[in-house]
């Protein structure tokens, strides 16, 4: 068949592998910059556009990202785009183009066109991060991964860096070859400053329970321990041998003298209750070393104020009560 410009002939059979058709690509392009632009714009003859178009379309189905699984998948990931308020990208692995959706703009203060690319999305990753980031995404875009998911650090507009959990999708063409990915970015700097300042608050908080010198402990309703400190650990494995540690049971704690464990039970089952106190109890072998503890409850509440365990601070009064009128009340047990 003619091309309709010339004497270029173009094969309308299918003989062609990819290469013979991007060569007669590139010479029917070469005829139309070539022609004079006086001749007025190049239109292709109907038969022969058809034919250019069915090769396309042939050449994507066999070597680029196309068919139906590509396109469900393109038209699932703009449905979720217009269904979210996450920062969702695509990005074409062959060119390195990166689309956003408008949420981009409130989250870190970019307009899509300025992340168009993949070394501006790579610019912006914070210069510790980027290594551990790139090395993990090229490797499960080079291996045989459907999905990619990373923590970094991600420099906003404003110049300040935000911590982002981004998660992507592999699109892959019938060879296996990642092709695209689809995803999403998560801003997560206010959950992360929070988780610090729990971690703050809790490591303070171990460090003035370590480092009292009482005895400390908390326990469930089902008498299973939720907190101690380790001289409250190394006073129970002093007293009793057992070796206790969270998720202990107090059930589990033997003794010698059996009125120690029922004066035990007895107390822990009032705090439990909900009664807070303090007394001072006796404990130890009989035969050995018995000293006496002062022993003060209190209950742990909930956000809907439900009773969900108790805690005793318990401090060794052995030379107190060697004081005249000290007040006696112990039941011959512990805690």
């Amino acid at each position: 068949m003619r091309s309709g410009y010339g004497d270029t002939q173009v094969s309308s059979g299918p003989t062609s592998e990819s290469g013979g058709f991007r060569a007669r690509l590139g010479r029917i392009r070469r005829r139309i910059t070539q022609r004079d632009p006086a001749a007025g714009p190049f239109r292709l003859p109907a038969r022969l556009s058809t034919w250019v178009g069915a090769r396309w379309q042939r050449y994507k189905a066999r070597h680029g990202c196309s068919g139906p699984v590509v396109e469900r998948e393109h038209e699932r990931y703009w449905l979720a785009n217009q269904a979210t308020r996450e920062v969702i990208w695509d990005r074409d692995l062959a060119v390195g183009r990166m689309k956003w959706n408008d949420a981009l703009t409130g989250a870190f203060g970019y307009a899509p066109h300025e992340l168009s690319t993949y070394q501006a999305w790579y610019e912006r990753v914070h210069p510790e991060d980027r290594e551990r980031v790139v090395s993990r995404q090229r490797a499960a875009v080079e291996g045989n991964a459907v999905t990619w998911i990373d923590e970094y650090r991600f420099c906003c507009r404003s110049g300040n860096y935000h911590t982002v959990l981004e998660r992507g999708f592999i699109v892959r063409d019938a060879r296996g070859r990642a092709c695209r990915m689809v995803g999403s970015v998560v801003d997560t700097t206010d959950r992360r400053r929070a988780e610090e300042t729990v971690r703050r608050y809790h490591d303070l908080l171990n460090g003035i329970i370590e480092g009292s010198g009482d005895l400390i402990a908390a326990m469930d309703v089902n008498f299973r321990f939720l907190a101690l400190n380790r001289a409250y650990q190394a006073e129970v494995k002093r007293l009793f041998g057992a070796d206790i540690q969270v998720g202990s049971s107090l059930r589990d704690i033997t003794t010698p003298n059996p009125a120690d464990m029922d004066c035990l039970i007895d107390l822990w089952t009032r705090a439990l209750h909900g009664e807070e106190f303090t007394e001072t109890h006796e404990l130890g072998d009989p035969g050995r070393d018995r000293r006496y503890y002062e022993i003060r409850f209190s209950s742990i509440r909930d956000r809907e104020g439900r009773l969900i365990g108790a805690a005793h601070i318990v401090r060794d009064v052995t030379e107190r009560k060697r004081i005249p009128n000290f007040p006696d009340d112990t039941c011959g047990g512990v805690y």
